[in-house]
């Protein structure tokens, strides 16, 4: 199994049963507002950083796409502030999230809150987007150097 796939196992682990959000964690770019607050934990981009290669490992920067969802009649952004502080707390907690072939974990930015309030009861989403710094051997994505 590709490290990435393992670190995005450990985030949705680590984010599942915030006070917030409880069991609502799921790994989808999309979701059904069925339930809510929740998360959805997506991959971004993972680039190798030219600093961190050799022939013994290659370091690689994993951007993590957690958006939250909310609906509510009032306080959205409060709401998702108040969510943004538990993710925040919880993946800050072990920067190494668990692994061992984890190096950081660094907040990239919090983007501006998507709200939707044509509907009887209004909706929002707001993206926060992590760097995850971690490293693998120089022959295979699926081993620690």
């Amino acid at each position: 199994m590709h490290l990435a796939e393992q670190i995005l196992a450990q985030i949705e682990t680590t984010l599942t049963g915030l006070a917030t959000t409880g069991a609502n964690v799921s790994r989808a770019r999309a979701y059904n507002l069925a339930t809510t607050p929740a998360l959805t934990i997506a991959q971004g981009t993972d680039a190798v950083l030219d600093e961190g290669r050799n022939l013994t490992h290659v370091t690689r920067s994993l951007s993590v796409l957690i958006t939250s969802h909310v609906k509510a009649t009032t306080n959205l952004e409060t709401e998702l502030n108040q969510i943004r502080t538990e993710i925040f707390a919880a993946l800050m907690a072990d920067i190494s999230q668990g692994l061992a072939f984890v190096i950081t974990t660094e907040l990239v930015e919090d983007q501006e809150p998507d709200i939707e309030s044509t509907q009887e009861q209004p909706t929002a989403r707001q993206l926060q987007i992590w760097r995850i710094i971690y490293r693998h051997s120089g022959t295979s994505t699926e081993a620690l150097s």
